[in-house]
C-alpha cells in the first residue's frame, strides 16, 4: 500500500497535473490585485468595477495568491513529488557513476555497436583507439569499459535538486513573506510597525517587523524623459539602535535594501494633506497625510486620522484650495473652505492643516526566502549548464560465447545517439 502511494506520489503525471494547475493561479496572483501589494483605494476600485468576479475572488483567497492555504498545499504536493524523483534520480545516478549498472538489469539500456569474432589483438587495437579518443578505461579479463564527459550524467540530478530547492524556497516564503503598503507626504516619517500601514499581507509564520526602525520620505519629484513620465522618490531608513541610516532615491524596479527590508515605489497619485490634532486632555499630535486625489477624481473621503470623523475635502490643483466637510455619523460637523494654517473646532477637537505636500505609496517588503530561492535557481542553472557542457558517452567491450564461438560484443550509451554512433563509426574505421 505504502509502496503503490510513493509511486503515484512521484508519477510524472501528477508533477505535470500540477505545474499545469499553477499556470492560472500564478496568472492570477500577477493579474489580481493583491492585498499588501497596491494601496486599499485600487484594490476597492477594482472591486467595484468586478463585482461578482470580486466577491469570488475574496471568497477563493485569490487576493492574496501566494499565501493562500490552497497555494501552499499546491506547493508542497509538487514538492513532495519533486523530492521523491530526485531522490531516485540521485540513486540511479550514483549506481551509474560506479559503472555498476554494467552488471544489472540497466545494461539492457546499452545498444548493440559491433560483434565480431574475437582475438585479443583486436581487443589491443580497440583500447589504443578509446585511449585516442580521450575515454577513461577500466580493464578486466577479457572486456574494456571506457567512458568520457561522465560528469554529465549528473546533470540531470543537480537541476532536480535546484527545482526542490526552489520549491523549499517558494514554501517558506509562502509561510514567512511580508508585502505591507503605506502612504506618506513628503518629510513624514514614520516608525516600521504593522500600524504604518495601509494594507498588508503576511504569512502565518511571519515573526514580526524590525524594531527600533523609521522610514520617511523625503520628497518626491515628477519629470518627464521624452515621452515618459518619470517620478522619483527620495526615502531614508533609520535604525536607531544602531545608528544606521540608509538613503536612496527610488524609481521604477529600483528598491531600496534595508537588513531584508526592500522599499519600492508603488504609487503616486496627488497631492496629500496633513493634519495636526489636538484632543480632548491630550497635547496636538501629527495625524498623518491623507491622500486627496483618489483616481477617480479630486473628490477623497477618508477617516480624518486621530478623531472619530469621516472628512472629505475636494482639491483644486490649479489654485490649491480646499474645500472640506467633516461629518459625525450623520451630522455634519463642518463645511467650508480650509486654507494652510487654519484651525477648525469639531465638538472638542481642534484639527490644524499643516502643510499639502507630494505624496507617494511605498511597497515595503520581507521575504526571508530569497536566498534559498536563489541557491535553487543557481542549482538548476548548473544542472542545465553541464548538461550542455558534458556529453556523457561509455562502450563496453567483452568476450562472450555464443553457440560455442567466442565472439568480441561491443555496446554502448551516449546521451546524444547520433552523434556518439557517428563517433564510433570513426573509431571502427581506424580499428579495421
Amino acid at each position: 500500500m505504502l509502496k503503490k502511494s510513493l509511486q503515484c506520489i512521484k508519477s510524472l503525471r501528477l508533477s505535470m497535473g500540477l505545474m499545469i494547475l499553477l499556470i492560472p493561479v500564478i496568472m492570477a496572483g500577477n493579474l489580481l490585485p493583491q492585498t499588501g501589494r497596491v494601496s486599499p483605494a485600487a484594490i476597492q476600485e477594482w472591486q467595484q468595477a468586478h463585482p461578482l468576479v470580486g466577491k469570488a475572488v475574496l471568497v477563493g483567497g485569490f487576493h492574496h495568491v501566494y499565501t493562500s492555504w490552497w497555494f501552499l498545499c499546491i506547493f508542497s504536493c509538487l514538492f513532495l513529488n519533486m523530492a521523491l524523483v530526485t531522490w531516485d534520480l540521485a540513486r540511479t545516478t550514483l549506481v551509474k557513476a560506479r559503472g555498476l549498472h554494467r552488471y544489472s538489469h540497466e545494461a539492457v539500456s546499452y545498444f548493440t555497436l559491433d560483434e565480431t569474432a574475437f582475438s585479443r589483438e583486436r581487443l589491443d587495437r580497440f583500447e589504443a583507439v578509446l585511449r585516442g579518443r580521450g575515454y577513461v578505461l577500466k580493464q578486466g579479463t577479457d572486456e574494456i569499459y571506457g567512458r568520457k564527459g561522465w560528469l554529465g550524467i549528473w546533470g540531470g540530478t543537480i537541476l532536480h535538486l535546484g527545482l526542490v530547492v526552489l520549491l523549499v524556497g517558494a514554501l517558506i516564503s509562502g509561510l514567512s513573506r511580508f508585502n505591507g503598503y503605506m502612504e506618506l507626504g513628503a518629510g513624514q516619517e514614520v516608525p516600521e510597525n504593522d500600524q504604518a500601514y495601509a494594507q498588508k499581507n503576511k504569512g502565518i509564520f511571519f515573526p514580526g517587523h524590525l524594531q527600533d526602525v523609521t522610514l520617511r520620505l523625503d520628497g518626491t519629484e515628477e519629470h518627464r524623459n521624452g515621452k515618459m513620465n518619470i517620478v522619483t522618490s527620495a526615502v531614508a531608513v533609520m535604525d536607531h539602535k544602531s545608528g544606521e541610516e540608509v538613503h536612496k532615491t527610488l524609481t521604477m524596479n529600483d528598491p531600496l535594501y534595508f537588513h531584508g527590508l526592500k522599499m519600492y515605489q508603488s504609487d503616486f497619485v496627488g497631492p496629500a494633506a496633513l493634519f495636526v490634532v489636538t484632543s480632548p486632555g491630550a497635547p496636538e499630535s501629527v495625524a498623518g497625510y491623507v491622500n486627496l486625489q483618489s483616481r477617480n477624481g479630486s473628490n477623497a473621503i477618508f477617516s480624518l486620522p486621530g478623531t472619530p470623523f469621516q472628512a472629505k475635502i475636494d482639491y483644486h490643483a490649479a489654485d490649491r484650495s480646499l474645500e472640506m466637510e467633516v461629518h459625525d455619523r450623520n451630522e455634519v460637523v463642518y463645511k467650508g473652505p480650509i486654507a494652510i494654517g487654519q484651525t477648525l473646532k469639531a465638538d472638542d477637537f481642534l484639527i490644524r492643516l499643516e502643510a499639502v505636500n507630494k505624496w507617494t505609496g511605498l511597497l515595503v517588503v520581507y521575504d526571508r526566502a530569497v536566498p534559498v530561492i536563489f541557491t535553487g535557481f543557481i542549482l538548476a542553472i548548473l544542472g542545465i549548464a553541464v548538461m550542455g557542457l558534458f556529453d556523457p558517452r561509455e562502450i563496453w567491450a567483452r568476450r562472450v560465447s555464443r553457440d560455442g564461438t567466442d565472439i568480441l560484443e561491443i555496446v554502448g550509451w551516449g546521451r546524444w545517439r547520433n552523434m556518439f554512433l557517428d563517433e564510433f563509426h570513426d573509431m571502427k574505421e581506424k580499428l579495421g
